[in-house]
């Protein structure tokens, strides 16, 4: 099977510089492939993706801490959208959301407290 992409990123007006979309260029082109060779770019892109992510976690204590605190936002609207829910008679909804905000919250404060980075 091929798959056949039409789409350039040179087409696209952006204020950027071509180096920050040297990703997209790498694993997009204007040529034919294999569904196989597809596959190998995209897994090829997201382990250059985790790899460029540990290291900005692993060298970098506010990139940790904004991460973590926009974690612990997602969870606290979780547990403010299940009350919304709660409100409106979607009691099973809510009694989830409740219950992953507040497991994530926990997990959240653990993990930060026994992998502790200084």
């Amino acid at each position: 099977m091929r798959i056949g992409f039409a789409w350039c990123v040179n087409d696209i007006d952006v204020h950027h510089s071509t180096d920050d979309f040297s990703i997209i260029k790498n694993l997009v082109r204007r040529d034919n492939m294999t569904e196989k060779e597809f596959e190998q770019r995209i897994d090829a892109a997201a382990d250059r993706f985790e790899k460029n992510i540990t290291k900005k976690w692993n060298n970098n204590k506010c990139f940790r801490r904004s991460m973590k605190s926009i974690s612990i936002m997602a969870e606290t609207g979780l547990i403010l959208g299940a009350e919304h829910l709660a409100m409106r008679g979607y009691k099973t909804a809510a009694a989830w959301c409740a219950r992953l905000g507040i497991v994530g919250v926990i997990s959240d404060i653990i993990t930060s407290i026994i992998f502790r980075k200084r």
